[in-house]
């Protein structure tokens, strides 16, 4: 599968910690935003969720600190659609400074609910939208 996706975020000088760098918190904030990016590169939003009744929730989240990021540092967020199964889909992705200092490495699972909270398969639009990306 591994379709590719690439996002430029720029750090905000409020994502900083009292360390001066960016809080670990933050970057969960960088991979939500990639993944609306992503979604919308293959011509989907979030409104679609609504309208097909399934809800892609987080199950997992594996983060991997490798460098602190700055405020004013541009960070590229590489996604890639790892996996897609039949309820669930896997993302992984890498932020990497302009200068190429990879800052952070994860991989995240999300599960599709319905809006009453169980699981359904995966909806064909979302699976087509990435199969042709």
């Amino acid at each position: 599968m591994n379709r590719h996706f690439s996002t430029e975020l720029v750090v905000r000088s409020y994502e900083m910690d009292s360390f001066g760098h960016v809080n670990n918190a933050v970057y969960l904030n960088y991979l939500e935003a990639a993944r609306c990016d992503c979604l919308n590169q293959v011509g989907l939003s979030f409104n679609d969720f609504a309208r097909w009744g399934a809800i892609p929730v987080v199950a997992e989240a594996h983060l991997h600190y490798k460098a602190p990021a700055y405020a004013d540092d541009v960070l590229i967020v590489k996604t890639t659609m790892a996996e897609l199964r039949r309820a669930s889909f896997v993302m992984r992705f890498e932020i990497e400074k302009k200068d190429g200092t990879r800052v952070l490495s994860a991989e995240m699972e999300f599960l599709f609910l319905t809006p009453d909270g169980k699981p359904t398969r995966i909806p064909a639009a979302f699976s087509e939208a990435f199969g042709r990306a």
